[in-house]
Order: C-alpha cells, then structure tokens, then sequence
C-alpha cells in the first residue's frame, strides 16, 4: 500500500529529524547521556511488546463476527498491560542499579518517570493490531504518525524556549506516548465494554513469542552494544556512536523492508521460486553494498557539516555500520522466508548466536577499539547470522512451487 510506504518514510525522517536536532542542540557528550537514560527503558519496550500486535491481526483475519473481534482486542490490552508492567519494573531496575552515576545531571525523577515507558508503548503497539486487523488502515497511519509527530513537535519548541537539555528531550519522548496510549484506550471503550478472555491471552503470547524472537533478537542485537557502552564508555564517544548508528540506520532500513515486503508477498502466495529468491538476495546484497559504499564516502561531508566537529568521531563507525547492510539484507530475507514457512525459531536461533557473537566481541574490542570496535561487533553478528541462514537448510517456501516439488 502506497499510503503504509509514505506514513513508513515519513516516521523515519520524522525520527532522524528529531535525532539530527538533538545531536546539533545539545552536543556530543549530552546526546551520549541521553542514549545512557534512555537505552534501558528503550530495550525493555522491545522486548515486553510479545508480538501481541501481529497476533492480533492473525485472530482478527479468522474471527467470525464484531463480538469476537472486541473479545480479540481487550483480551490483547489486557496482555500488554502485563507485559508492558514487567518491561517498567525491569526499566526501573536498570535506572536505579545500571545507569546510577552515569546519568549526569538528568533530573532524577524524569529518569524514572521515563522508565515507565513500556507499559504505554506495549498499549499502544496492541491497539495498533487492532486497527489494523479489523482493516481500519486509514486510522492506523495516522496514529503511528502521531508520536513521531508530536515529539519532533515538543522537540522544536524546547529548542525555541531555550529549555532543551537531556531530562526535558526524556520528558518530551514520555509526553508523546503517554497520552497516545490513553485516547486509543478510550476509543477501545467506546467500541464495546471490557471483555478479557484468559485462553485469548494465552493464545496472543504465545503466536507473538515465536515471530517476535527474530525482530527481538535482531532489535536486541542492534542496542546491545548501546547498552553496554552506557556503562563504559564516556558519554562523549557514545553520542559519536548514537549518531553514527543513526545514520547508518538510513541506509540499513532499505534492506529491512525488502525483508518485510518478502514476508507479505510469500505468506500471501504460499511460496517463492528458487530462482527468483536467489536473484532477490543478490540484487539486494549489490544494492546495499552500492549504499554503503555511496554512504560511507558521503560521511565524512555530510556528519561534520551537519553537525560540527564535535561529533568528527562519528564517521569512521558510520562507514563501518553501514559495511553491515549486505549480511544484514540477506539474514533479513532468510528469516522473512523462515517466519513465512511457520517456523520462526530456525531464525531466531541465529540471531541468538548473533546476538552471543556480539557481546563476545564487545569485550574483545571495546576496550584496545573503543566505539569502532562496537561497529566492527554488529558488522560481525550481521555476517554470522547470514552465513548460518544462507549455509543451512533452506524454508519450505523457497522453491515449493518449482517443477519436482509438487506434491512433495
């Protein structure tokens, strides 16, 4: 849909925007403390959102009236909540024991409001299932417009007032979920009175926790470095990273979506020939390596231009994210092709074994390479996952309609 592909470009920039603003306005070393208050809460929403929403739409596409369907969506509202309550506690936790010290002089008490952010955020992405299971696709644009909207909005206007720092930017990005998640909750009222099944909310976690282990394990992968650098690194080398992660991100959502539109085209039609998933993977590895080449060389222009020699740092572990796009392309459409033939876990076990990868290497490099040591790690953790997935045994979609497999 032409309408989903704009709202998707358009959240982007809205994010990168936000992110470009922040970078330039509060300098290197604040943006690293506010990757340091932020990076907890932000791994724990990610990990308490289960999948509940593409559960959501799976029930609503084989429910057979209004009635089930309000059923469907607060007895995912009630798993959210849940979830979205433990993801808090843990968020609370890593503020309170794991970030310590290290938060500067962020206003303690916006460091823990903000460590509530899982509960609003896991609302919001059930709600979001619902809207778009029940096919209200108008609706559910709008709403993932809504909070990138408003915190570039609340954003702009801290700048403006001379009031953007570290705790207000943490306060803003709270203000834009938060209220969010309340008008979607009052619009679920207003369809019909709570009905909460325990056997529906046990069958949501459970389709959830198997798709939602590749994106968890590949999201996972891709902050724990973060997450770690927030306790050893300075705060000033881990703005330069969050920056340099931040524009290699332009180039590395390309090859994510060619993975997502894989995924709908072949759980629609059942299967994919050999041959055309061959060429998919090797136009998209060329293309992205095209763009990591092109991105690379625009780096060490545009970063510093845009920014200032304040994040000069950012260049070289830009150049080297970027060099990840190609493995991460083609791991992408493997485990696209994977969560199509309704098994998800051979995929997620490699990005397990990505996720170990990074962290091995992290305590090798970090240390003698310091944030470019982080770089080569995800570059590393992309190429294994890839090599694990394009060396063994192949989905049952790929090929199943070739001649010979028929029947078969």
């Amino acid at each position: 849909m032409k309408a989903t592909g704009l709202v998707n470009a358009l959240a982007f920039a809205l994010g990168a925007a936000s992110a470009i603003i922040l970078a330039r306005l509060l300098g290197a070393t604040e943006r690293g403390e506010l990757v340091i208050a932020s990076i907890g809460p932000i791994l724990a929403s990610i990990l308490c959102t289960l999948g509940v929403e593409e559960s959501i739409v799976y029930l609503n596409a084989r429910a057979s009236d209004s009635k089930e369907r309000l059923t469907i969506a607060w007895s995912g509202f009630a798993t959210a909540v849940v979830s979205g309550i433990v993801g808090s506690v843990v968020a609370l936790a890593v503020q309170y024991w794991y970030v310590g010290s290290r938060a500067g002089d962020i206003d303690r008490r916006v460091l823990f409001l903000y460590a509530t952010i899982p509960l609003p955020v896991a609302v919001i992405q059930d709600l979001l299932g619902n809207l778009r299971g029940t096919g209200r696709y108008r609706m559910w644009n709008i709403v993932r417009m809504t909070t990138p909207s408003v915190y570039i909005m609340l954003i702009a206007g801290l700048a403006a007032a001379g009031r953007l720092s570290v705790s207000t930017a943490l306060l803003a990005h709270w203000s834009a979920n938060v209220p969010l998640a309340l008008y979607l909750l009052v619009s679920l009222r207003l369809e019909g009175g709570p009905n909460i099944e325990s056997s529906v909310c046990r069958q949501l976690a459970k389709l959830g926790s198997g798709n939602h282990l590749i994106t968890v394990q590949r999201l996972a992968n891709e902050r724990a470095d973060q997450f770690v650098m927030a306790r050893v690194v300075p705060a000033h080398s881990l703005g330069n990273y969050a920056v340099a992660a931040t524009y290699a991100s332009c180039g590395l959502q390309l090859g994510l979506a060619v993975g997502f539109q894989l995924y709908s085209h072949v759980s629609r039609s059942g299967s994919i020939r050999r041959r055309d998933f061959v060429a998919l993977c090797r136009k998209s590895f060329l293309l992205m390596s095209a763009i990591g080449v092109v991105g690379a060389a625009a780096g060490w222009l545009v970063l510093p231009a845009l920014l200032g020699n304040d994040f000069k740092d950012s260049v070289v572990p830009a150049a080297l994210l970027l060099a990840g796009g190609p493995p991460l392309t083609v791991g992408t459409l493997y485990a696209s092709a994977w969560k199509a033939s309704a098994e998800p876990l051979r995929a997620a076990r490699a990005e397990t074994v990505g996720l170990l990868t990074t962290a091995i290497l992290l305590a090798c490099l970090l240390g003698p390479w310091g944030i470019r040591g982080a770089a080569v790690a995800s570059v590393a953790a992309y190429t294994v996952v890839a090599l694990i997935l394009v060396l063994g045994p192949a989905p049952s979609v790929i090929g199943a309609g070739d001649p010979g497999r028929a029947g078969g």
